[in-house]
């Protein structure tokens, strides 16, 4: 079968498309027949050598596809760029959804989740959602509007402002331009997927005594600069959220929810760019390159 691999860290060159044996399911696995696979963030942090994990090693780690005539979904520990996969579980797809959608929900929706979940959302809050026009943030938005909050997102782009507006966020700003803190004004909740400068200028916008930031991600490549004392002095909560250190069972619980709620249609995923399988690397460019909306998809 064919299979995206990598036998060395590096920039996305090192990613190539090979033929390796299929893999064969074990008592209790799941064989699934690949049709699509998620490209996100993570493989990128992978495959630059930021994990260590054995090489030669094949890229992926959330696919959609068929096991014994049903369409399903899960996630793997690696193995996903590749047109068989086994799965130690798979939830079914609901009929409502395609396959590229069911993808954009099932782990960035479970992320999405788990975020606006651990930063408490109440109605009347005021929350500012970096990283908007994302396959997360954008499902953040939602969540944070659902929840009663008015909603500043954030975005890396002119370009993006509007498919953002159009999520239901309340203003929305481009955090590249100078100033940009002053369009956003005091807000009880950060929800952070960016780091780096824009999480640090964020924290400050955060009320004494109430606030709170959730850092979710380094998508810029940078951990935010946030110093111990300004948290003691402004009396706010620095939560971090990894969904990969949850529990397993929570963690299929969030992803759960995460389709129900898009079969419902409560959470509508931004479809970003699709790449056949043999264009991996590009795929992999376009998420760094940062100017990406919604979810990437790798199409076999």
């Amino acid at each position: 079968m064919r299979a995206v691999r990598f036998h060395e860290f590096g920039t996305a060159e090192v990613l190539v498309v090979e033929e390796i044996p299929e893999p064969r399911a074990a008592e209790g696995q799941v064989a699934v027949q690949v049709s699509a696979a998620g490209v996100n963030f993570a493989d990128t942090i992978v495959r630059s050598g930021c994990v260590p994990i054995p090489l030669p090693f094949t890229a992926g780690f959330e696919v959609v596809g068929e096991a014994d005539g049903q369409r399903v979904i899960g996630s793997t520990m690696g193995g996903g760029y590749a047109e068989h996969v086994v799965l130690s579980a798979a939830l079914p797809v609901p009929d409502e959804l395609d396959d590229h959608t069911a993808l954009a929900v099932f782990g960035n929706g479970a992320a999405a989740l788990g975020i606006v979940g651990a930063a408490r959302v109440q109605s009347g809050e005021t929350v500012f959602v970096d990283a908007a026009a994302g396959g997360v943030g954008s499902l953040v938005v939602q969540l944070a509007k659902s929840a009663g909050a008015t909603v500043i997102a954030g975005v890396g782009s002119a370009g993006k402002v509007e498919q953002v507006r159009a999520l239901g966020a309340d203003r929305v700003v481009d955090y590249l331009q100078s100033g940009w803190t002053e369009n956003v004004g005091p807000v009880h909740i950060v929800l952070d997927t960016v780091g780096g400068s824009v999480a640090t200028a964020a924290f400050t916008l955060l009320v004494p005594s109430v606030g709170r930031i959730v850092l979710a991600g380094t998508s810029s490549g940078e951990p935010p600069n946030i110093e111990p004392a300004a948290v003691l002095s402004k009396s706010v909560s620095v939560i971090g959220y990894a969904s990969a250190l949850l529990p397993p069972e929570q963690q299929a619980e969030l992803r759960v929810r995460a389709l129900e709620l898009g079969r419902a249609g409560d959470l509508k995923p931004i479809l970003g760019q699709v790449f056949p399988l043999d264009r991996a690397a590009d795929a992999h460019r376009a998420v760094e390159s940062r100017a990406t909306v919604g979810k990437v998809i790798l199409q076999l």
